[in-house]
């Protein structure tokens, strides 16, 4: 037929027979339909452009569920309990939430979108079952582990308020590239700490319902 637009293509539509429908989805792009209820294609209606205030409300708003997650994970154990290894792989509680302090909120937010230096960092030491940044000395409170979770989640919050999500990190490491791994934002970051912290959370939940029978959901 003359004038057909080809298959898995829509023909441009006359401005004058066209209408648009009530149908748009979350992104902002509206469908479009001829006068004869024909789909025509979609439009793009501008709802939020990349960067704005809806992306960063859902992508920082994921992340504090899963920051929460951890903390609720943990709430009602000992301190027996906290610190118990259940794995073969010689981690505790405590010693994880220590993990995602240093390795997490403080090296990606502070270090690498903020440009600090790593001297939080503590030293290696032979004999040890973890990795330092796993490491919670019988000395250490768990009250003072959980506090400096929290504080580095509100001084990375603090530090995210001030950038755009389109921001480059002030430092990026060689090692990422030898991994696969690409940060070229913040907004990378931001879904890579999503990503990290609810994979821990998980492990906490797995962790609790082996110390108490505790379960976080049942399915």
């Amino acid at each position: 037929m003359s004038g057909a637009a080809p298959i898995g293509q829509l023909a441009e539509p006359m401005v004058s027979n066209t209408i648009q429908c009530g149908f748009e989805s979350h992104s902002g792009h509206r469908l479009t339909v001829d006068a004869q209820g024909r789909a025509r294609g979609y439009r793009n209606v501008g709802r939020e452009p990349s960067g704005g205030a809806w992306e960063r409300q859902l992508l920082l708003g994921k992340l504090a569920a899963q920051r929460r997650h951890v903390l609720a994970a943990l709430e009602g154990l000992s301190d027996a309990q906290l610190r118990r290894p259940v794995l073969p792989s010689g981690w505790s509680c405590l010693g994880l939430v220590r993990h995602l302090t240093l390795s997490d909120e403080r090296y990606w937010f502070e270090t690498v979108v903020g440009g600090a230096p790593v001297d939080y960092w503590p030293d290696e030491a032979e004999g040890r079952a973890v990795a330092a940044d796993w490491w919670v000395g019988n000395d250490e409170s768990a009250a003072d582990v959980l506090d400096a979770y929290r504080s580095a989640i509100a001084r990375a919050d603090e530090l995210v308020a001030t950038r755009e999500l389109d921001e480059a990190p002030r430092i990026t490491e060689p090692w990422w590239e030898a991994a696969g791994l690409i940060f070229p934002d913040l907004r990378s970051v931001v879904v890579h700490m999503i990503v990290e912290t609810a994979t821990h959370a998980g492990h906490l939940d797995a962790a609790r319902e082996m110390l108490d029978g505790h379960q976080h959901l049942v399915l």
